[in-house]
């Protein structure tokens, strides 16, 4: 492989996340939170082991775009589900940890990655990626689904399921979710787009004020 193709393969993968990323928007919004990632874990499974096994420079190019593909999802989706299951008092800490979680994987990835730079060896690390990805797409399932995308879309008495099954109390914790289900999802993608310790709070006085704000429209 030469210089060329080689970068050419290694920049699929940025390609793929672009494209991925701009679809998870429209997939978790028809599929729900959990839906999404369980497509994702599909997409990121194939491209895996298309890695793995390719014999040749385009299945390799087309593993990567799925990987990229796959991460672009789990990007975009990932904190806005993380931060509608996680009380108010731990959603700030939760999109914290969400984008530490991807530098030590990171990490963690070029670490192994560098020690089987080897042929052959380096296969190993696509065929993990791939084992994980099924492992999350098998487990996915027993994973509630968000409780403000089931009330966005009608379905009041699961997402009112939903609650009661991960926290005790929900009902004071989240009556402002039945107000206002969408609110929560901009709470969360709010924090996650900001870097400082306040964000939380801040966040969420945004989110009253909006909600204030259609209130006496409606009026």
């Amino acid at each position: 492989m030469t210089d060329a193709q080689f970068s050419t393969v290694t920049a699929m993968f940025t390609f793929g996340g672009l494209l991925g990323s701009l679809a998870g928007e429209s997939l978790t919004s028809r599929k729900g939170r959990r839906g999404a990632l369980s497509i994702d874990a599909a997409i990121t499974a194939v491209g895996a082991f298309l890695i793995t096994f390719g014999p040749n420079i385009p299945v390799l190019a087309l593993g990567r775009v799925l990987v990229g593909f796959g991460a672009g999802i789990g990007i975009s989706v990932g904190p806005v589900f993380l931060g509608e299951l996680a009380p108010p008092s731990a959603r700030g800490s939760t999109g914290v940890f969400f984008q530490l979680a991807i530098v030590i994987g990171i990490l963690t990835t070029q670490t192994v990655g560098l020690s089987l730079a080897r042929p052959w060896f380096w296969r190993f690390v696509p065929f993990v990626s791939a084992t994980v990805a099924l492992v999350q797409l098998i487990l996915g399932r027993l994973v509630a689904e968000s409780h403000a995308w089931l009330e966005g879309n009608g379905r009041a008495q699961e997402a009112q399921r939903v609650r009661e099954k991960l926290w005790k109390g929900a009902e004071s914790s989240y009556s402002s979710v039945r107000r206002d289900p969408e609110g929560e999802l901009s709470v969360a993608l709010c924090i996650n787009s900001r870097a400082d310790v306040s964000s939380p709070r801040r966040c969420e006085q945004q989110r009253r004020r909006r909600l204030r704000h259609s209130t006496s429209i409606r009026g």
